[in-house]
């Protein structure tokens, strides 16, 4: 039979209810009376920053052998994958293994709270919600207790990179100034989508190198991105170094000089081009990619026999007057001067850096005073933009006389015509070297 000790020191029997010396009331102390204990959450007990730190203050919540059990379960219920950051700099370490960090124990551990039963149905509520609070700050303080796992697994970027170089939705270009800004940004990304919708489906084009020569959308394209080549991570960076723009109507003719640099390397290419407007939209018709040779070196390599052979361009029926009037242009030098318009916006961009002409009166003038003789080669190729505008492209002979002795060169030449009531007059041309021309 239980016995109790009274504070007089005598131990009487528990169930006599009194001392058998002093006749003072023992306390009832049986199983039956006891209250029992309520476990609490670990985040109820352990403040957040005491946990991280891997100690708890002497008495504080629960004994460390319960402490320790309490965490290990809590921790097995976290889950094992990891979130790092949020939104776009999300990064997930798969199959993290969370260890529980080892918490110290102490050699006394405290007495265990006496909580009255009465409180149980107040405190219950909570302990679910508190258990999974504390499973998720335990497993996040644990991975930066442990130091975390092999680098693979918890490289984290809070840079956000750049856009990757792809299609984008195409724009309608509302104007030619707006055409060439969309001409820009999808060569920065070397976007074929983004090209492909700024060219109308039979464009021609002749790009830097002899062997280049485009028959449609699809092959100018082509061309174009293996001009530029692989584009760098963040794209090509492309700076507008000359742009002068004339037009009449639907048609706009453009001069373009573009510094296109990424990668480790950088070009300048000088370009013409004639654009057209239909619906609202403006799109390019015909093109002239080119890099510019210095005419001492352009003049060397024609002496030795090294320039690089322009490739012929094979003849597309049809053009009617267009044609014959393209043909006739470049038949001699006199010739071109006949029909070259006196226009204000007319230009012509030679084959050397330098060579600008601005203006018709000019460009006139400069036929007038030169010496060199035109023949024009086989192959002519002529397209329409709208009924009174148009273009021609033809591998020309430019032959000069330098230093008494004639020296003839093969041009690659674009030409833009327009009709009025006098017939077709050439309001732009382009002439270039067949690349690569070796430096």
């Amino acid at each position: 039979m239980p016995t109790v000790t009274c504070t007089c020191g005598t131990r009487s029997d528990a169930a006599s209810g009194a001392c058998t010396a002093c006749g003072a009331e023992l306390e009832d102390l049986s199983a039956s009376k006891i209250g029992k204990a309520v476990t609490l959450p670990m985040a109820a007990i352990v403040p957040p920053d005491e946990l991280a730190r891997g100690t708890l203050p002497d008495g504080a919540g629960l004994p460390a052998a319960a402490r320790q059990a309490t965490l290990d379960t809590e921790l097995r219920a976290a889950p094992r994958q990891a979130t790092l950051g949020t939104g776009a700099n999300r990064v997930f370490a798969p199959d993290l293994e969370v260890k529980p960090p080892v918490l110290p124990r102490p050699s006394a551990a405290p007495a265990r709270p006496r909580t009255p039963a009465r409180t149980r149905t107040k405190v219950w509520p909570f302990v679910a919600g508190g258990v999974v609070l504390a499973g998720a700050v335990a497993a996040l303080l644990v991975l930066g207790l442990r130091g975390g796992p092999e680098a693979r697994d918890t490289v984290v970027d809070t840079v956000v990179p750049p856009a990757p170089v792809g299609p984008e939705t195409a724009i309608a270009p509302a104007s030619p100034e707006h055409l060439v800004a969309a001409e820009h940004a999808a060569i920065a990304r070397a976007d074929r989508a983004g090209l492909l919708a700024l060219l109308e489906a039979g464009a021609f084009g002749f790009g830097p190198d002899g062997t280049q020569v485009a028959y449609g959308a699809n092959a100018l394209v082509s061309t174009i991105l293996a001009t530029l080549g692989e584009p760098p991570p963040g794209g090509f960076a492309v700076v507008s170094r000359y742009l002068k723009i004339g037009g009449e109507g639907a048609v706009a003719w453009i001069a373009n000089d573009l510094e296109i640099s990424g990668g480790g390397r950088s070009a300048v290419y000088t370009t013409t081009q004639l654009a057209v407007q239909a619906k609202n939209r403006w799109s390019v018709v015909a093109c002239h990619w080119a890099r510019l040779v210095p005419n001492p070196i352009a003049a060397r390599l024609a002496r030795e026999g090294k320039l690089p052979a322009a490739a012929p361009l094979r003849t597309v029926a049809g053009g009617g007057d267009l044609c014959t009037a393209f043909e006739r242009a470049l038949a001699s030098r006199k010739d071109l001067l006949g029909v070259m318009s006196a226009r204000a916006d007319v230009f012509n961009i030679g084959s050397a850096p330098g060579e600008r002409l601005v203006g018709g009166t000019v460009v006139r003038r400069w036929l007038k005073g030169t010496s060199a003789e035109l023949k024009l080669r086989a192959g002519v190729v002529v397209g329409f933009a709208t009924e009174h505008a148009g273009w021609g492209a033809a591998n020309v002979d430019y032959t000069l006389t330098i230093d008494g002795a004639p020296l003839t060169q093969t041009f690659r030449v674009l030409a833009v015509l327009l009709e009025d009531a006098t017939g077709w007059k050439v309001v732009a041309m382009q002439w270039s070297n067949a690349g690569p021309v070796p430096r």
